[in-house]
């Protein structure tokens, strides 16, 4: 499978556009509250949508638009499936979430109490693994995905805490911090938040 590259963006174009295509690939069942109500539409659909635009959008276009999908799709009524996020995944070539403020797994590992499996699915996949300890894909704090997660470990239960530790190979950091959320543990220096090496950051 071909690895997704990072790729520093200074300016993606025509970003209303792709909000108005993105708000096509929802629907929304309570109308008077349409953010917190947004439910995907089937797989089938989606990837019929995904392939139409494929062919009108440039290619950073359409990398842009997959990307706020997944992004999206951590903060829907329903989850999407694995097979669509999947699918989803697959199609990216480029990491364009570099510039969010939340990247796409630092996004995920904040929806893990309700998206399990597809917080799973997002940090096994190929394309992300280069980046969980990657310093070229940082949230607006400054940190990695892999710091971010040992922080939120705190508030997760043993069982998806021990998957972490096996999968990812990545525990809770140890050093307390207070800031903007009150009491957080933050990673030093020394990296203690990391079980074992992490596959290297590949060349930019």
């Amino acid at each position: 499978m071909q690895e997704a590259k990072i790729t520093k963006i200074t300016k993606i174009t025509k970003i209303t556009k792709i909000t108005k295509i993105i708000e096509t690939i929802f629907t929304y069942p309570n109308p008077d509250n349409p953010e917190y109500q947004r439910i995907f539409l089937s797989h089938n659909e989606l990837v019929n949508q995904a392939n139409h635009h494929k062919d009108i959008l440039s290619d950073i276009e359409y990398n842009h638009l997959i990307s706020r999908l997944i992004h999206t799709s951590f903060w829907t009524t329903t989850p999407i499936s694995i097979i669509t996020l999947t699918f989803l995944l697959d199609e990216l070539n480029k990491l364009l979430d570099i510039t969010y403020q939340h990247p796409n797994l630092h996004f995920a590992t904040s929806q893990i109490k309700d998206q399990p499996e597809n917080f799973k699915c997002i940090w096994l996949h190929n394309k992300y693994k280069q980046c969980h300890d990657s310093e070229f894909y940082k949230d607006k704090y400054g940190l990695t995905a892999a710091q971010r997660l040992s922080i939120e470990m705190q508030f997760m239960n043993a069982d998806i805490e021990q998957w972490i530790n096996t999968h990812l190979k990545i525990r809770r950091t140890e050093r307390k911090v207070n800031c903007m959320w009150g009491p957080r543990f933050i990673p030093p220096n020394n990296k203690d938040y990391l079980m074992g090496a992490l596959p290297p950051d590949p060349p930019c």
